[in-house]
């Protein structure tokens, strides 16, 4: 069986539609953040480009983009088959999942409607997601601040 519980998360940038879905005996859990718009599908190439270019520098999860209908979201999923999800693995897989969405959002805006290119808005995106931040659990560095760049 399958549990889905839908909730709205408000970050800096926006609000989410969140989804986590506990499968089986909760012994996995996937995390769907929404983002709040569609990609217009002249867009739609420009922004798969740019979320190709932010997923090579996470460390957990990532953006997806749903041609068909210009959907995008950040997914992470967790199984802990023979053992059991706790409480705080709940919360920071959404929280991280969350804090992920929000920062990549102005990115995606600013390649859609604001003219740059997904190059420019993948820099934007490094960025907000370094943010300074050593503790950033979805740094692909791991805190080192050895983030893959482009050649």
């Amino acid at each position: 069986g399958s549990q889905v519980i839908s909730m709205n998360l408000t970050g800096k940038n926006a609000s989410y539609l969140t989804l986590i879905d506990l499968k089986g005996n909760q012994d996995r859990m996937l995390v769907f953040i929404e983002c709040p718009i569609k990609v217009p599908e002249p867009a739609r190439p420009s922004i798969a480009e740019l979320l190709m270019r932010i997923n090579y520098t996470l460390a957990l999860g990532n953006l997806e983009l749903d041609f068909r209908d210009g959907e995008v979201r950040y997914r992470m999923s967790v199984d802990v088959e023979g053992s059991a999800l706790s409480l705080r693995m709940i919360e920071t897989n959404i929280m991280v999942s969350a804090s992920t969405m929000d920062r990549c959002f102005p990115a995606i805006l600013t390649c859609i409607y604001g003219g740059k290119a997904p190059a420019e808005a993948f820099e934007e995106a490094r960025a907000r997601l370094d943010g300074g931040d050593r503790a950033n659990p979805n740094r692909a560095d791991g805190g080192d601040g050895a983030v893959p760049t482009e050649q």
